[in-house]
């Protein structure tokens, strides 16, 4: 039951952030600790992606690969690329920067409540991007 207590407290807190246009400084003030982001549209403010980030420099280290034009394993960018024809991995980070805001919150737990965490907004939010039988 404290898990689950555990779990609505930080969605509770990460529905209450203020989402970050994405911009270059964005990169140096994101933490190194673990926790979830979502990327949402700036005009309909609709999730479109909730992602975890678990390894060694957390949520600076997994929004920076997403940003980065030169990481191509991006799942969000791949299904993004393939719904709106974006061949380009320099102009799928230009669109994520023109059409997307961040929304970021570290959570110092352990990884399975991180996961739970993102699976509980995955299905409150409708994500489709991380909807594995998503098709363009």
């Amino acid at each position: 039951m404290e898990s689950i207590k555990l779990i609505k407290k930080y969605i509770n807190k990460l529905n209450a952030t203020e989402p970050s246009i994405i911009r270059e400084q964005l990169k140096s003030e994101l933490p190194i600790e673990h926790g979830v982001y979502m990327f949402m549209r700036k005009r309909s403010k609709h999730i479109d992606y909730v992602g975890t980030a678990t390894g060694k420099n957390g949520l600076k280290q997994r929004v920076k690969q997403h940003l980065s034009p030169s990481y191509d394993k991006s799942v969000f960018r791949i299904k993004l690329s393939e719904d709106k024809s974006i061949p380009s991995l320099t102009e799928q980070v230009e669109h994520l920067k023109r059409h997307y805001l961040l929304l970021f919150i570290p959570i110092i737990e352990h990884k399975s409540i991180i996961m739970a965490i993102e699976q509980v907004l995955i299905f409150e939010k409708g994500s489709i991007y991380n909807n594995e039988n998503f098709k363009t």
